[in-house]
Formats: structure tokens, sequence, C-alpha cells
């Protein structure tokens, strides 16, 4: 199956995300590829790799760093990419866009994240506004929407929008190309869409937000108007669950942060424990640990391993 990207008119973007607040960019979340291959970009955070063509970068920055659902999880491209104060879309990359240039950005939507389906008018369904992913991405003919370049009227800087669903997850693709953007650069972000490949799991929530592997799931409510409490289960045999208590949530709104704290493996082994975690200075909490029974050296392991890998995603983002 082929399929261009969709074409959405701008003022319905403005219904397209949800819980955004004017924030200034921060630097608690900083973006660096898992792999030495300069050819490719793997974030086992968000679950995603993408090929990296000469000339591109991967922004180390969300650019939308007040946006907490859909959550960007990669931008790059060829020129400047300064994130924005707020707003749904990276808008400041958006509007100084060179003439040659090309930008490629991907939110995802989370599956508890308890908002509306605003994606377009009248609440449309997961079918419609995340179908399944195309075999090749096509841009077409018919930009979602152009604006004008920087200092020039007269040419037009041109920008898709799609959504689709892959791997269980709900993602947005926007794609930005520069007025005298070459066919070859054309080509490459073609190439470079096609290239995304997405791990399974799903991701779940916006304060916090957290993405678990197939066979985890993820529970989350306020206990009180100062803590609420997050419980991750592993249901493979035996099973494993890990509460995260966080203290006084309202103090997390603000850009994003990453979760400090780490299991090991006699975490795992011995008896139930709790460990220290915080969000940065915004605020602090505790992990409880109910260990899986007793199992080889090897299973503990890579249980600790996913289950640091799950922590490790967790995020605080506005609310």
């Amino acid at each position: 199956m082929r399929a261009s990207l969709v074409v959405v008119p701008l003022a319905l973007l403005g219904l397209a995300c949800g819980g955004t607040k004017p924030l200034p960019p921060d630097a608690a979340d900083v973006r660096t590829s898992a792999t030495t291959d300069p050819g490719l970009f793997s974030d086992a955070i968000r679950g995603f790799r993408v090929r990296v063509p000469p000339g591109w970068r991967v922004s180390p920055r969300n650019l939308t760093p007040g946006l907490s659902d859909p959550r960007e999880i990669l931008a790059m491209g060829t020129g400047p990419m300064p994130p924005n104060v707020g707003g749904n879309l990276p808008t400041r990359t958006m509007t100084n866009l060179g003439s040659r240039d090309v930008i490629l950005s991907v939110q995802e939507r989370s599956t508890g994240s308890g908002h509306p389906d605003l994606d377009l008018p009248g609440g449309a369904s997961d079918a419609t506004s995340f179908p399944p992913r195309p075999d090749h991405f096509r841009l077409g003919d018919r930009p979602s929407w152009v604006q004008p370049e920087p200092g020039d009227g007269t040419r037009q800087a041109r920008f898709w929008w799609r959504g689709f669903a892959e791997a269980d997850r709900r993602f947005y693709v926007l794609v930005g190309v520069g007025a005298n953007a070459t066919p070859q650069r054309r080509r490459q972000i073609e190439a470079v869409a096609d290239s995304l490949q997405f791990a399974a799991g799903q991701t779940w929530g916006s304060g916090p937000w957290v993405r678990v592997p197939p066979g985890w799931s993820v529970t989350m409510r306020d206990d009180a108007p100062t803590r609420r409490t997050v419980t991750l289960r592993d249901a493979t045999v035996p099973p494993l669950a890990v509460v995260v208590h966080l203290n006084d949530p309202g103090r997390f709104a603000g850009p994003e942060r990453s979760l400090d704290a780490r299991v090991s493996v006699a975490d795992l082994a011995g008896a139930p424990s709790t460990l220290p975690a915080s969000f940065g200075r915004l605020g602090r909490g505790d992990i409880t640990i109910t260990p899986a029974a007793t199992l080889p050296l090897g299973d503990l392991e890579r249980r600790a391993a996913t289950l640091n890998t799950v922590l490790e995603s967790m995020r605080v983002t506005s609310r």
C-alpha cells in the first residue's frame, strides 16, 4: 500500500494536542544515540531508530518542551532547530526553515493520557486519526499548508502532517521542505521517514509519561492531592510489581525531567525494598519493589535491565 501524507488544515492542528504551557527550553532531557554509527540514531528510551543521511543532524532537545501529549520523541533536519517556549508544533524551527533545508518531527500520542481524541473535528476515531503506517511515505503534491519564508514573501516553505499507528503505538509526523530544497533532499526526507523503526510497547500518561514493553501494564492514581502512585507490573512468570510514589506531583509541572533511580539485581532477589527517587530538583518520591521469586542470575539481570529501561523512560512533563 502506498499513501501520501494527508492534508490537514493548519487551523485544526491546535485541536490535535493537549497539555501545552509556555515553558523555557530545558537542558534536563538531552537526546543521545545508543549507537556510534553516525548514519543511525537509536533511542532505546523512546523506542525508535532512524537513518541519518550525511548533512543531517538529530536535535538533542525536544523542540516543543511545553507539550505533554502528544510529546515529541524525534526532531531532525538539515538546518537550525531552535526549541519553542510554548505551542503544539515546532513553530520557531518551522518559521526559520532555510530555503534549501528540510525538517522531520515525530510526536507520540500516549495510550492512557485521559485526553479526549481531538485530532479531527468531532472526535475522530483512532482508525481515522491513526491509520496503519503506509508501506512508503510520499509527500505528494498537496502540502498540508505553506508559509512564506523569512525575508521573502514570494517563496513558500511547504509542510505535510499525518497520523499513523504502528507497533501498538500512535504517532504524528511533520515534514517541512524549504522552497528551494533539491529533489535529492525531498527524496532523502521520504527515505528517512521510511527508515523509522519503532519498538513494540505502549506509552502511558502525561504526568508522568512512561514507556512499557509488551507484557507490562501500568496504572496511575492520585492517593492524595500531594501523592501520585504509578504501578508497573511485569506479567512474566513469576510476576514482578514496582510501585513509584511521586510526592507533591503538582510541583512537577514544567519542562521534561527524568527519573533519577536505578534498580540492581540484588533489589530483585531480596526482600521487598524501597529506593529513593527524584526528578532533579522538582520533587522527590520513592520506588517500592516486590521481588519476583528466586530466579537464575541471568534472568534477574535481564529483568533488572528491562526495568531500568522502563524507569529511565519515565518523564515528568507539563500537566
